[in-house]
């Protein structure tokens, strides 16, 4: 099997792609790697320049002369190339086209094998109102909210009516990651500032809002392990007082502390796991996803599920398969082979 890892992107989480990237290579040392440039060329680089790389979380990477090795001007010729060198691709994509399907939906069209789930299974779990649809049939408490995009007619009445009843607010897009464009809004002068700034930018981006629920935040990976669909140790985050698990928190460590395992009681761990397989299984998810959840006093309610979640060196997933036992090069290479598996 011939792979490479591809990672960067066009969207607002390609930052936190290239330090998975940077984990996931340290794993697996013989392969090609792939960089994805928010212009839309692809280009092959050498292995030094990705570890070069320092503060991922801030800073762009860079391809210059002394790092590229060849490059390709589409996605489309990309894959061709990968088509013909029969290469399986390690997707250390994160948000945007990287994981709501359409990157995918082009290597099922152009016949190339790639990590993850397949491309309409993407699109439904990055669609934070579809999926929660989804997952609310099965029997699956979800936050409540509303979706919407700035400039709809009654938009602001319904988040001050949202905020009225909840108190507070989570603003997020509809369908990218969580990360990065997340907004907390506990008050009229929040909200009325959120919107004049979405409206001075006049983007055409669909967002949800959801009620800030009070409770633990836990997340619980699910992935395919030895041929079988395991669950992993939920994780908690611990929130200091005041503090967001925003981007800054959730990447640079700011006001929170992760715990992995969450200090949980058996049953409160069976049912956060058996909250994470139903989505996984529901949204039709393959090779591994994880599942963000609130465990409150209205029971653990569903917020969304990751087809590519990160895996940087202090990423959950990472975390979780520590706690499992399961080597990160173990789980690596399971993935490359599932991918090529269900390609040939």
């Amino acid at each position: 099997m011939n792979f490479g890892i591809l990672f960067g992107g066009t969207s607002s989480e390609r930052f936190v792609s290239c330090a998975s990237a940077q984990f996931v290579a340290e794993q697996l040392a013989d392969c090609a790697l792939y960089f994805w440039s928010d212009k839309g060329e692809f280009f092959e680089i050498h292995r030094q320049a990705l570890f070069n790389h320092k503060d991922p979380f801030k800073s762009p990477f860079i391809v210059d002369q002394n790092s590229a090795i060849k490059n390709w001007p589409n996605v489309d010729a990309f894959l061709s190339e990968q088509k013909s060198l029969k290469n399986t691709l390690y997707l250390s994509l994160h948000g945007g086209d990287g994981e709501n399907g359409y990157f995918q939906k082009r290597c099922e069209t152009m016949g190339v094998g790639y990590t993850g789930s397949i491309s309409s299974a993407c699109a439904l779990a990055m669609d934070k109102v579809a999926s929660k649809d989804v997952v609310k049939k099965i029997g699956v408490k979800v936050a409540e909210g509303v979706s919407f995009s700035v400039g709809d007619n009654q938009y602001r009445k319904n988040l001050e009516s949202l905020l009225k009843s909840s108190g507070s607010i989570i603003v997020k897009p509809r369908s990218d990651g969580s990360s990065v464009g997340l907004s907390f809004i506990h008050s009229l002068d929040d909200l009325n500032s959120w919107c004049h700034t979405q409206e001075k930018a006049s983007l055409n981006q669909g967002w949800l809002a959801e009620e800030m629920i009070k409770g633990r935040e836990l997340t619980v990976g699910v992935v395919m392990h030895h041929k079988c669909l395991t669950v992993l140790p939920p994780s908690e985050v611990v929130l200091e007082a005041n503090a967001n698990f925003d981007y800054e928190g959730k990447y640079l460590g700011k006001g929170n502390k992760e715990v992995t395992p969450a200090d949980l009681t058996i049953a409160q761990r069976v049912k956060a796991q058996e909250v994470s397989l139903l989505a996984h299984t529901a949204l039709g998810c393959f090779g591994y996803t994880r599942t963000d959840m609130i465990m409150s006093s209205r029971g653990l309610l569903y917020l969304e599920t990751n087809t590519l979640p990160g895996l940087t060196r202090m990423s959950f997933i990472p975390q979780q398969l520590a706690a499992a036992g399961i080597s990160a090069k173990e789980f690596f290479l399971g993935q490359l082979e599932l991918a090529y598996s269900r390609n040939h």
